[in-house]
């Protein structure tokens, strides 16, 4: 676990490991050196911080990526033939453009036709063939344009 991406400290260095049982402590014990040997003074003072008190923070950035789960959901529903993988614990969705055949893949095609950058599912494996992924932490503004212009790229074609 980290606190770098729960509250956006990233580059501080300081994940944690955290081992619930006898076994995992064993397996993970000859790299236990190298683990602690990469941990800034910085990022363990921010962690520290956050997880005693981040004032509400990431109470408010959760609402917020819920409201733009919703908004994404919303405007995949108007672009015909995609569909959405439902999401737990993420910012990041998988658009299922198996049905669109789009020409070069998802995201080369979004990238051409739409202005939209996403990253294409087959560079995460095979499975991924025919799917986008799409970081939808970002303003919802940016959030709907990007829709708009995806389904206006897929309506034109």
């Amino acid at each position: 676990v980290a606190a770098s991406k729960g509250w956006n400290i990233p580059g501080l260095k300081c994940g944690q490991m955290i081992l619930s049982n006898p076994a995992d402590v064993a397996a993970f014990a000859p790299y236990a050196e190298d683990a602690g040997d990469t941990v800034g003074l910085l990022g363990a003072r921010a962690a520290a911080a956050v997880y005693q008190d981040d004032g509400g923070w990431l109470a408010e950035v959760l609402t917020y990526l819920r409201g733009n789960r919703e908004e994404l959901a919303r405007g995949v529903a108007e672009i015909p033939g995609m569909g959405l993988s439902p999401v737990e614990g993420t910012y990041i969705d998988w658009l299922d453009c198996r049905e669109l055949a789009l020409p070069g893949g998802p995201a080369t095609f979004f990238r051409r036709h739409a202005g939209v950058a996403l990253t294409d599912g087959q560079s995460c494996g095979a499975a991924g063939e025919g799917f986008a992924r799409l970081v939808f932490a970002m303003p919802r503004p940016i959030l709907r344009r990007a829709l708009a212009q995806m389904r206006d790229g897929v309506l034109a074609r």
